[in-house]
């Protein structure tokens, strides 16, 4: 279950129960056991199409199978067009993806994949990405172009994650052409309501009709020391949330809301930007453990 930060009015205003209730539901249902973090194939370095070959979004029809038939934590391939692969292995329509691994496509394939929410949303290649990223709304983007369409699987207070190595898109519902080549990442919203998230910088919201980019200049190690200041902020603001003093629990709990929600973006653009590392193994270690950290249960 996702729980939307979004309480209705002031954090001192709502009710310290209903808040403590919250963060025990939120800890719960996000502290999913966490593994090393993979990552990118070489061909991570692929660069994605160019602006002039875009081409509306797919629209999902009744082709596609229903979430409800998919088992717990799995996302899979709806339509596959082209050559499109997980290591040396190809991706056929209708095929189970193997959990967190990344999904090269090569140039003029596309693919269509659906998480176990229901979520869908379009791969054109060139393209090197890892959907469902911890069985979560949570697409990685190293490279490549992905188009998304509102409706499917969107839930009240469930919110999806695009990450590239330069920052991330959250939303809740909303269509969209997201295309990540070295450099930069473009947005271009056509329906709904996004959140941009660049690190060292404030969250921007883009509507329907504008448009967004992220440059891509920090390093691996940059990003991977934002998450972890990230992750330790929220843990931090968990010990708060134990220790506050009656009539204070709300600010604090609401606090610790959205310090979890920014880890969560900011270990994502981490994770995405894992093929630029040369000690993966190191690296994804401090991840796994910035990752745990953020979404573990408040102690003492």
């Amino acid at each position: 279950m996702k729980i939307s930060a979004r309480l209705g009015g002031s954090p001192s205003a709502t009710p310290a129960w209903v808040l403590a209730a919250l963060l025990v539901n939120i800890t719960g249902c996000e502290s999913t056991p966490n593994k090393s973090v993979p990552v990118p194939p070489s061909s991570a370095s692929v660069t994605a199409p160019a602006a002039s070959a875009r081409h509306a979004p797919d629209r999902p029809g009744s082709r596609h199978r229903s979430a409800k038939s998919l088992s717990s934590g799995e996302c899979r391939a709806l339509t596959v067009s082209g050559r499109v692969r997980t290591g040396d292995k190809s991706i056929r329509s209708g095929a189970p993806l193997p959990p967190d691994q990344w999904v090269t496509l090569e140039d003029k394939s596309r693919a269509s994949f659906v998480s176990r929410t229901g979520r869908e949303f379009t791969l054109h290649g060139p393209a090197t990405v890892l959907p469902c990223f911890q069985a979560e709304e949570v697409v990685l983007i190293s490279a490549g172009r992905l188009t998304t369409v509102a409706g499917p699987g969107a839930r009240p207070g469930a919110s999806v994650v695009l990450a590239t190595p330069g920052g991330a898109v959250h939303y809740y519902d909303a269509s969209l052409t997201f295309t990540v080549t070295a450099s930069e990442a473009q947005i271009e919203v056509t329906k709904g309501e996004i959140s941009v998230r660049i690190p060292g910088r404030e969250s921007e919201a883009r509507k329907a009709g504008q448009s967004a980019k992220i440059p891509i200049r920090r390093s691996p190690g940059q990003t991977l020391s934002d998450c972890e200041e990230a992750a330790q902020s929220a843990a931090q603001l968990g010990k708060q949330v134990l220790k506050a003093p009656k009539g204070g629990l709300g600010k604090v709990a609401a606090a610790h809301l959205v310090a979890r929600k920014k880890s969560r973006l900011l270990c994502a653009v981490a994770a995405a930007g894992a093929a630029g590392v040369d000690t993966k193994q190191d690296f994804s270690k401090r991840l796994s453990r910035a990752d745990a950290l953020w979404r573990g249960k408040p102690a003492p």
